[in-house]
């Protein structure tokens, strides 16, 4: 099927050769001949061709092959770049060193390169050292992380970012509070794992102040500073609550020994976690359920993977769903900063950046609060017919393909990013 489809791409590339070759014989080979060599849209005579002759090359960063990154490569690598005639370099495990990832980017402009994606940065610090490189080199440059407006006013090769929205991420986790705690019916004890909100993280801030205001109200808890702070604390703190049957503890590390110490005094029976940290602390919650023979239920941002499949289909000793509410990161989040790169690269950055500043796009996330849900949301972005965004979708958003691109039509379609859109456009019923 899909050598059919490029063999016709093929053919139809060379008879754009040919009419391009008689346009100019008939002008004769004189100065009028207006053909452009760098200019593919002009060589058409106007009508846009199924698939870009021009190759471009986009360089990805990525800090560690998670999940996502790993369905994303193969995304790019083995659907997109046939698709759209593109090349990919993916760098290797970068880490969170800023001279590892400016090492990836001089290496990947010397291989070709003329975007650069960013999924490596994790601080302020970083992104800067990363963007200035790119801006010295002439390389476009699209992040996942954000906010990013207002940061790079006068860059001309910084592009956006693709990023959580933090008003988002804070109503998704207060809602899943209320769903996993059951409205607050019963008492409670919940550890709330807030991974970099320490560092300044607006993500991790947002989703633990979603998280532990939802508590607050549930339990009419009485915190002693505000919740800003409380998310903030850089050590393991079990913080007043003004009630004796419901402890709050903020667990700020990455440690899933500092964990089980947390836990195994049997009183917690809830974890929150609001990075990508969930299938770390997994097996110390497990052992922990059965040391107790308790039921610990699980809030946490996760993929659509077979790993979260797997979660919420294995049952704890007690007979509930290892995992029992997600926030999940779909495909969308990581295949806009590539949208944007290809605006780029096809010299259209003003079909992404508005009134040509840096601007950011926030595609839709997707909550699920229990395993049958996940039953319909796993059918999805799992190949090129329940993707989130086809081939055909992306070109909707690259100018090349369709003219009328604006920044407004690349927010359009991060809003169809949300979930019921996707389950509508590729056919999933419940």
């Amino acid at each position: 099927m899909k050598k059919t489809k490029l063999l016709k791409r093929w053919i139809g590339m060379l008879l754009t050769v040919a009419m391009v070759f008689c346009m100019t014989a008939c002008n004769g080979g004189g100065e009028d001949a207006k053909t452009s060599d760098n200019d593919p849209k002009t060589e058409t005579n106007g009508e846009i061709p199924e698939i870009n002759p021009e190759q471009h090359t986009i360089a990805v960063a990525c800090m560690s092959y998670n999940t996502e990154i790993h369905a994303l490569k193969d995304y790019c690598e083995n659907y997109l770049a046939d698709e759209l005639n593109l090349r990919f370099i993916f760098s290797e495990e970068l880490g969170t060193d800023p001279g590892a990832f400016v090492n990836f980017i001089e290496n990947a402009y010397s291989g070709g390169a003329e975007a650069v994606v960013d999924f490596a940065s994790l601080t302020e610090e970083g992104l800067q050292v990363a963007a200035d490189k790119c801006e010295e080199l002439g390389l476009y440059f699209a992040s996942w992380m954000s906010p990013l407006e207002g940061k790079f006013d006068g860059y001309e090769y910084i592009l956006g970012s693709s990023g959580k929205d933090p008003q988002e991420l804070y109503d998704h986790f207060y809602s899943l509070m209320e769903t996993v705690l059951d409205g607050g019916e019963e008492p409670h004890s919940i550890v709330v794992c807030t991974v970099n909100a320490k560092t300044g993280s607006v993500e991790h801030i947002q989703s633990s102040s979603g998280a532990l205001s939802a508590i607050q109200k549930l339990y009419d808890l009485k915190f002693d500073d505000d919740i800003e702070n409380l998310v903030k604390l850089d050590s393991v703190t079990e913080i007043k609550t003004g009630r004796d049957d419901v402890k709050v503890t903020i667990f700020p590390t990455f440690s899933a020994d500092d964990l089980n110490e947390v836990m195994k005094s049997g009183e917690y029976d809830t974890v929150v976690v609001v990075g990508a940290m969930y299938l770390k602390f997994e097996s110390t919650i497990a052992e922990i359920e059965k040391a107790y023979d308790k039921n610990i239920r699980i809030v946490a941002l996760t993929s659509v993977s077979d790993s979260t499949k797997n979660s919420y289909e294995t049952k704890d000793i007690t007979g509930d769903s290892s995992l029992n509410g997600a926030l999940l990161m779909n495909s969308g989040r990581y295949v806009l900063p590539v949208v944007l790169a290809l605006n780029g690269v096809n010299g259209d950055a003003d079909a992404v950046m508005k009134d040509g500043k840096v601007t950011d796009y926030f595609p839709a996330m997707w909550s699920c609060n229990n395993a049958e849900e996940y039953t319909v949301i796993d059918k999805l972005d799992r190949d090129e017919n329940t993707y989130v965004y086809t081939a055909e979708d992306v070109k909707q958003m690259v100018k090349y393909y369709n003219p009328d691109v604006t920044p407004d039509t690349i927010e359009e379609w991060a809003q169809k990013a949300e979930l019921e859109a996707v389950k509508e456009r590729r056919g999933i019923k419940e």
